[in-house]
């Protein structure tokens, strides 16, 4: 599905939903307002549907009796509720820690996207050609080795801030996942709110989902007269408690990973783990030129001369060698170690022109001291299929070939690619694994990396039996090899718990920083009034008995009431105050490094 089709969806389902509401509103024209301006879809019942624009809210109050019931529950189960309690204390206070690292983590990535925007790029001889806008595929089945596995460097970002947005950042196939991961992330935050209120008896008033264009989201509404008249620690406890499930389950998600569990679940359902090897292909864009070529079981080794291989759970190869910068370095760039008579036997007429010739590209040799600089017309097909007679073997310098031949790389503006994969016993049954001529193959692609990524969908489970559907780990992704640790995603396999895993530590973060509309803001507070009676008293005459009665001093404390509220009300505007500062100097920032191309 592109961005066409997606957004006839939207259009279509939006316009779906305000013809019902007509309808709605013909038939049931005493309906109530919810909110201004938009009109139920339903009769007054346990359930309101609202919708209003582009924005849909469907309000349940039929839980309420569950949560009422759980409540009378926990007051006949004292010791349960004190243990629930001691958790959510501890809760409380790691949240109450994550709210400094959330406002460390911004400032810190200020100081990365400033150094990123302000500093001047390096001059190196080194060449960076952009895509064009019109491709060539030229693809054949080939068998390709290659002796020599060329050390890539790691394409990590060099600041802490990604933002994942389908079709750019991350494949747009990833949308529904992303969008239903967000969901489970929210919901749990949410009941974690529930939860909390039913430790202190606090009932809910209605609890939900909204829908905002595509973007779904959890609610629950707590009365909020109720809250206030809690003690400080149930303040804590409640505001707390829905960054706190966040972050438990990015922690269960990562202990379950380090443990290695998912790997033993995958292989009692009948999958054999193969991301030692490479990275399996379970599913392909039917409309991609590479869906003829590449046969969806077998497991994709290298791209050119890099290795599928991870022994690190920080980082994903499929994704980091897609979406690295294409850069030509005649410098350290490997070349194809060519016959110097078959070589001349070409013309140059592309390589001097702007026409491009169907199934040749420009090729320029290494120069040495007895080797001047030519260049020549070659098909690429030839020079990389280890079959033919020009087959070729990698050089870094005229000095790694015979002196009857020439080390080549390639001039093309056009990326090429050697995707080099291997054929699995699901794909092609009864071959003996260590004839590699039979079974490892190799094509080339020319064209965009990032249609690659876009279109190829890997993971590093097979299936042992036929009948068990390749994509089942990838799509569910109960189990994972790793946890990205970063915002940083990928379309490598179980794509969508590490969305939910990354998801769950961002809204942990997110939600702790000190803003007005955030769990930030209101742990803020309740910590204040926590930690007030600790506090050394404010130097101020307010002991005298006119002040007493009058109601300005906390009988309790002995404080001066304005006194507390000045100097609490000041500590939150400047928390509130940093925060916002920051968080629009990173946004600054991060639009001048997208307009900069950095």
């Amino acid at each position: 599905m592109g961005f066409l089709d997606l957004a006839v969806y939207v259009v279509g389902f939006w316009v779906i939903l305000h013809v019902l509401r007509f309808l709605s509103r013909r038939r049931y024209p005493s309906a109530s307002y919810s909110l201004p301006g938009s009109r139920s879809l339903s009769k007054p019942s346990s359930t309101n549907i609202v919708l209003e624009q582009c924005y849909l809210r469907a309000e349940l109050k039929g839980l309420n009796r569950l949560h009422d019931d759980f409540v009378t529950w926990l007051e006949k189960s004292s010791s349960f509720r004190q243990l629930a309690s001691l958790v959510y204390d501890l809760g409380s206070v790691l949240s109450l820690i994550g709210v400094v690292l959330a406002i460390v983590f911004l400032g810190w990535t200020l100081v990365q996207l400033g150094a990123k925007a302000f500093t001047v790029p390096s001059s190196t001889p080194s060449t960076l050609f952009h895509v064009g806008t019109v491709y060539k595929r030229q693809l054949q089945e080939g068998n390709t080795a290659t002796p020599h596995d060329g050390t890539q460097r790691s394409f990590v970002g060099d600041h802490p801030i990604s933002f994942l947005i389908p079709g750019v950042t991350i494949p747009f196939s990833h949308l529904i996942p992303l969008l239903v991961t967000l969901l489970i992330a929210q919901g749990l935050h949410e009941v974690g709110h529930a939860f909390a209120a039913a430790l202190d008896s606090i009932p809910i008033l209605s609890c939900g989902l909204t829908l905002t264009l595509i973007v779904p989201a959890a609610f629950v509404s707590l009365p909020s007269h109720a809250v206030k008249r809690c003690s400080p620690r149930s303040r804590l406890r409640i505001i707390s408690s829905g960054p706190f499930h966040n972050l438990v389950l990015w922690a269960a998600i990562a202990l379950w990973t380090v443990l290695g569990i998912d790997r033993i679940f995958w292989s009692l359902a009948g999958y054999q783990y193969v991301g030692h090897f490479g990275r399996a292909i379970v599913n392909i864009n039917t409309e991609s030129s590479l869906h003829q070529y590449l046969p969806i079981g077998s497991i994709i080794t290298k791209l050119d001369d890099y290795r599928l291989v991870s022994f690190d759970s920080s980082h994903d190869p499929w994704t980091e060698y897609l979406t690295r910068p294409i850069v030509f370095n005649t410098g350290i760039q490997l070349g194809w170690c060519v016959a110097r008579d078959w070589v001349l036997s070409h013309d140059e007429s592309c390589c001097t022109s702007h026409n491009q010739t169907s199934g040749v590209s420009c090729f320029a040799s290494k120069p040495s001291a007895s080797t001047p600089l030519i260049q020549r017309c070659l098909p690429p097909l030839t020079i990389l299929d280890v079959k033919s007679s020009q087959a070729a073997r990698r050089c870094s310098s005229a000095s790694d070939c015979t002196e009857t031949d020439f080390c080549l790389i390639s001039k093309s503006k056009n990326v090429m690619m050697r995707i080099e994969y291997y054929i699995s016993d699901s794909v092609v049954p009864g071959i003996p694994h260590d004839d590699l001529d039979a079974r490892l193959k190799s094509i080339v692609w020319s064209g965009p990396k990032e249609e690659i990524l876009e279109d190829v969908e890997v993971g590093t489970y097979l299936p042992r039996f036929p009948f068990l559907p390749r994509r089942l780990p990838t799509t569910i992704g109960l189990f994972v090899e790793y946890v990205s640790q970063s915002i940083q995603l990928s379309s490598s396999n179980s794509y969508f718990v590490r969305y939910l895993s990354t998801l769950s530590l961002s809204l942990f973060l997110l939600n702790l920083l000190p803003l007005p509309l955030l769990d930030g803001g209101q742990l803020l507070d309740a910590a204040l009034d926590f930690a007030e009676p600790y506090m050394p008293p404010v130097q101020e005459d307010h002991y005298s008995l006119s002040n007493l009665e009058a109601g300005n001093v906390d009988p309790n404390t002995g404080r001066s009431i304005a006194a507390t509220a000045r100097w609490k009300q000041q500590v939150l505007d400047a928390s509130m105050m940093l925060t916002a500062i920051l968080l629009s100097c990173c946004g600054s920032l991060g639009l001048i490094n997208i307009a900069t191309g950095k």
